[in-house]
């Protein structure tokens, strides 16, 4: 190939996926410096631009993620992520990204004279609410205090 003046620069090149260190070797006396480079495989970055994120990134491990290290996702509070890791080979996360979904609430278990299949018309008493939330429901004999039970951001109301 070409040669490289004294002083010059080579830029080291790795094949995709995968990032020289150092990056660059100068030419000293006709030999390059360092006279050897690494291909080491890529970081990943973290998610961005994802509603409702963490204020702190989306990613608990920082803004990258090593080469077979895992992004564990972050929701601001009231959400939930759709993914329970991303995994980072070379430079690419898997899946790529995820979303941040409002939380779900527990049904309330402490109700008295709930209605035989807990407190949530047609939802098994294990099931947890979305935001849609339920429709009350109390034993026979008793109505219920309130209509209907929403979830809005993992808070039940009322």
């Amino acid at each position: 190939g070409m040669g490289i003046p004294g002083g010059g620069m080579c830029t080291a090149r790795c094949s995709p996926g995968f990032q020289p260190t150092p990056a660059s070797l100068r030419c000293y006396g006709g030999r390059l410096w360092p006279r050897r480079f690494a291909c080491l495989p890529m970081p990943c970055a973290a998610p961005a631009h994802i509603a409702n994120a963490s204020k702190d990134g989306a990613c608990a491990e920082g803004r990258l993620v090593l080469h077979k290290r895992r992004c564990t996702p972050e929701c601001a509070d009231g959400f939930e992520p759709s993914e329970s890791a991303l995994v980072c080979k070379q430079g690419n996360l898997t899946p790529p990204t995820f979303e941040c979904h409002p939380s779900r609430c527990e049904q309330p278990s402490d109700v008295p004279n709930a209605g035989d299949d807990g407190p949530c018309r047609g939802l098994q008493p294990s099931s947890p609410l979305r935001e849609e939330g339920c429709v009350a429901q109390c034993a026979p004999g008793f109505e219920p205090s309130v209509a209907m039970l929403a979830c809005k951001n993992g808070v039940l109301d009322p």
